[in-house]
């Protein structure tokens, strides 16, 4: 897991600047729903072309899912206005192998939620 350094050099010439390439982040958006708007769906999309093994949401810097499920579409999660622990700044990323190494993505852009009286 993690970058993926290279060199592209001319041959017999030393690179003393290896590039490094990650996937590019996924995009994080969040949405209301349910019967009273008491819930908020996060949703971690990946970029077009993209197969991901691993996603993870994390809030606050901290991992809040960690789903494990190939996919082309993304994830997401659902999170209840009613518990008192949802207000905070929410990103995501995913992994993909390429050529039998796992490569994590740049983070996506912060997404906060606040509810009223936060």
């Amino acid at each position: 897991m993690g970058e993926y350094p290279f060199s592209c050099c001319l041959i017999g010439n030393s690179c003393p600047h290896p590039i490094t390439y990650r996937p590019a982040a996924p995009s994080i958006s969040a949405t209301a729903g349910g019967p009273w708007n008491d819930s908020v769906t996060i949703a971690c999309s990946l970029p077009r072309s993209y197969m991901s093994t691993t996603f993870q949401i994390l809030k606050n810097g901290h991992l809040v899912l960690l789903e494990s499920t190939p996919s082309s579409q993304g994830v997401r999660l659902q999170l209840h206005t009613a518990d008192p622990d949802i207000s905070g700044s929410y990103t995501c990323s995913y992994e993909i192998d390429i050529s039998g190494r796992k490569m994590q993505s740049n983070l996506s852009s912060p997404f906060s939620i606040h509810l009223p009286g936060d």
